[in-house]
């Protein structure tokens, strides 16, 4: 993979937000916790979210009604 389209998967916390249909804030408080999605800090203040920890995130939190367990 290349690098342009390594950064293209990159969302800022408010895009990561929508994909994942929350508050923005509560992705900030997320990370000030050290729960949530894993995320990428480009220099001292910019955050970025990767689309596949996004996925996996997802996936992970995935539960089955009929056997009631996750994964």
């Amino acid at each position: 993979m290349n690098q342009a389209s390594e950064v293209k998967r990159l969302l800022q916390d408010t895009q990561a937000a929508k994909v994942l249909g929350i508050a923005v804030q509560t992705m900030r408080n997320w990370r000030y916790l050290g729960i949530g999605v894993p995320y990428v800090r480009l220099g001292s203040r910019t955050i970025r979210y990767d689309a596949a920890d996004l996925e996996r995130y997802i996936s992970e939190g995935r539960v089955d009604p009929r056997t009631g367990t996750a994964g």
